[in-house]
């Protein structure tokens, strides 16, 4: 019975963020970089960011699908050069879409 009440709160909480996920991911695909980076409120790690381009070094983020990653994008692309690396939709509606709300100054996709 246990494992089943921790799989009902787990779709509970679940319920919960998908929507909340899908309304920031749409205010941040469709309002400036400018404005969509005044959400930021704290970062962690940027010097070590900021070390490694100062001394002309990439870096490589290897980002789990786990909360709003589409503010990532924002965030380093303001900082500079962006490439993303993504799996395609195979769906060419959607993938058309992506493209468009992904793609900006300093992102390319990949």
């Amino acid at each position: 019975m246990r494992a089943v009440n921790a799989k009902l709160k787990h779709l509970e909480i679940d319920m919960r963020i998908t929507p909340q996920g899908l309304m920031e991911t749409l205010a941040i695909w469709t309002r400036p970089r400018a404005r969509v980076l005044r959400l930021v409120q704290q970062v962690h790690g940027e010097t070590h960011l900021q070390t490694a381009l100062a001394q002309g070094r990439g870096v490589l983020l290897a980002v789990p699908h786990y909360g709003n990653w589409e503010l990532l994008i924002e965030f380093m692309a303001a900082r500079g050069p962006f490439s993303l690396v993504y799996k395609a939709s195979e769906k060419a509606g959607l993938e058309s879409f992506l493209q468009k709300a992904r793609n900006g100054a300093n992102v390319q996709l990949v």
